[in-house]
């Protein structure tokens, strides 16, 4: 009984540090994302699906594709805070996946001058691939909110 008690005192340790690393590397990709900027291209990526949809073609079909391009924008960049978060959320994940918190705080602080720039680089398929994974649902949701409202103001 005294070698399980032991155990799992020792299990639960470390569980205890590896969840504490996980979390600092957690906080240093959120930093390093939104330090950085990288979840920026929300907007340009939702205007791109956007403008892919059927909804869109029948808003073009009837204001041009001039105007309909300008409110589908105007609503996505109305709607866009409410996601952002989650955005950069998700995509802090993705990165802490690959980087510890050294190399991420690194990469925040000295950029292309970091020594783990290099793997940066190399690894943005594989975060790329699980951004993917955890956002889709984000993308989908924040364009199916900002084209409902582009479709509400066509006239009838």
């Amino acid at each position: 009984m005294k070698i399980h008690a032991a155990s799992a005192t020792i299990l639960t340790f470390f569980l205890s540090v590896s969840a504490c690393f996980a979390s600092e590397a957690s906080d240093a990709a959120l930093s390093m994302v939104k330090t950085l900027g990288l979840g920026n291209n929300l907007g340009q990526m939702s205007l791109h699906v956007a403008t892919t949809t059927q909804t869109f073609r029948i808003i073009a079909q009837e204001l041009g594709n001039e105007k309909a391009i300008a409110l589908v924008k105007k609503d996505l960049e109305n709607v866009l805070p409410k996601y952002q978060e989650q955005w950069d959320k998700n995509l802090a994940q993705s990165y802490s996946e690959h980087f510890n918190s050294t190399e991420l705080r690194s990469i925040t602080n000295e950029k292309q001058s970091s020594q783990y720039f290099p793997k940066f680089k190399s690894k943005q398929s594989e975060v790329g691939r699980s951004m993917r994974a955890k956002s889709t649902a984000v993308l989908t949701e924040l364009v199916t909110e900002a084209m409902y409202k582009s479709f509400a103001q066509v006239p009838k």
